[in-house]
C-alpha cells in the first residue's frame, strides 16, 4: 500500500507494510530476530534497496533504531552501506542494499537457531546426569 504524506509541496510516496509483510516481520521476530531487523529486512525485501529516511519512513522506525538494525545487518554481512551526495547540511545519507538474496538470510537464521537449540538440548542432557 502507498501512503502519500499531506505537504503538497514535498509530496513523496511512502511504502506501508502490508497484512502479509507484517506477518514476515511476525514470523522473523518468532524466531528470535530483532524487530527492527525484521522490518528493516522486509523493507529491503520489497524495495531492494534505500537511503536511511527511506527506511525510517517504510519502516515507521526512528533513526537509532534504523541505526542499531542496520548496524546488526552489517556486522553479519547481510547488506552493503555506501555514502550518497548531500547538500552538505544535516546529517550524512547512506544508500543501504542487501548483499545477499533474503532467503540466504533466513537460512543463516536458521541455521543459528538449530544451532541455539543443540546447545540448549545437550546441556538439558548435561543437568539430566546430574540427577540420574
Amino acid at each position: 500500500m502507498i501512503h502519500e504524506t499531506g505537504d503538497t509541496m514535498n509530496s513523496k510516496a511512502v511504502q506501508i507494510f502490508t497484512k502479509k509483510d507484517e506477518e514476515f516481520v511476525s514470523a522473523l521476530v518468532a524466531t528470535g530476530s530483532k524487530k527492527t531487523v525484521a522490518r528493516v529486512l522486509v523493507y529491503l525485501f520489497k524495495n531492494a534497496e534505500g537511503t536511511m529516511r527511506e527506511i525510517e519512513h517504510g519502516t515507521d522506525l526512528n533513526e537509532p533504531q534504523v541505526s542499531i538494525a542496520l548496524k546488526h545487518m552489517e556486522d553479519h554481512g547481510w547488506i552493503s552501506v555506501s555514502a550518497v551526495a548531500g547538500s552538505g547540511k544535516g546529517r550524512p545519507n547512506k544508500k543501504v542494499a542487501l548483499k545477499i538474496p533474503v532467503r540466504e538470510i533466513v537460512d543463516l537464521i536458521e541455521e543459528g537457531q538449530k544451532s541455539a537449540i543443540a546447545n540448549r538440548l545437550a546441556l538439558l542432557k548435561k543437568a539430566k546426569g546430574f540427577v540420574a
